[in-house]
């Protein structure tokens, strides 16, 4: 999954105490291009913050979901629409929980992974 070039992180990204923006700065340190979406921010940012992934000028190639089980469940949803097919949701506990929520998900083919190096399952399973 690191291989790959264009990543969206969605979450708190423009906080630098959170760890949402730490990776975003880790992501580009990498070489990635990397675009932001906070689905709660209360103004966005033309050039560097979306509320949606459907306002991103293009469809990442990963998704990591760095937000609470509620609102990742609809990101998710969106991704799937989008045919984005891997999404990198931290921490496990939320990925656990976001896949009790997201079985629809698995019927659209979209992957979930717990760590960027452990192999995709889908989420049906």
């Amino acid at each position: 999954m690191f291989r790959l070039p264009v990543w969206c992180v969605i979450g708190d990204v423009l906080n630098p105490t959170k760890a949402t923006s730490r990776v975003v700065s880790h992501l580009e340190r990498h070489g990635k291009t990397v675009y932001c979406v906070n689905p709660s921010a209360k103004t966005v940012e033309p050039e560097t913050l979306k509320r949606s992934l459907s306002a991103l000028p293009v469809v990442p190639d990963v998704v990591d979901l760095i937000i609470n089980p509620a609102v990742g469940a609809e990101q998710m949803r969106m991704a799937a629409e989008l045919g984005i097919a891997n999404v990198f949701v931290q921490p496990v506990r939320a990925c656990m929980e976001l896949r009790a929520q997201s079985a629809v998900c698995g019927s659209h083919g979209l992957w979930s992974h717990n760590h960027p190096h452990q192999f995709a399952r889908p989420l049906s399973r």
